[in-house]
């Protein structure tokens, strides 16, 4: 794995989280679009059934989104965990 400062480490986490914002906007638009089709042509519908399938794709993304912010924050947690732990033996050691 490669190692990340915790300035990446942000990056990451607002990047991921962005894009988890744009495909929810996406999905929000794709259900009500799909509503509309559903009423007009039906659930058997090759459009219907299109859209159907794209939300499927874009909520898996969504959860891959989740998945990496959610790995980010826990790599950040253990950075600041780590630089806490540093700053306290530190301290210990030099008796401050």
């Amino acid at each position: 794995m490669m190692a990340f400062t915790l300035q990446e480490i942000e990056d990451n986490i607002k990047k991921y989280t962005e894009l988890k914002k744009k495909v929810e906007e996406k999905i929000s638009n794709l259900i009500e679009n799909f509503e509309l089709k559903r009423m007009q042509n039906g659930n058997d519908s090759v459009e219907v059934q299109d859209i159907g399938n794209t939300i499927n794709a874009l909520i898996l993304l969504k959860r891959e989104y989740e998945d990496e912010i959610s790995r980010f924050e826990e790599l950040k947690l253990s950075r600041c965990e780590k630089k806490s732990l540093r700053s306290k033996l530190t301290s210990d050691f030099y008796g401050y």
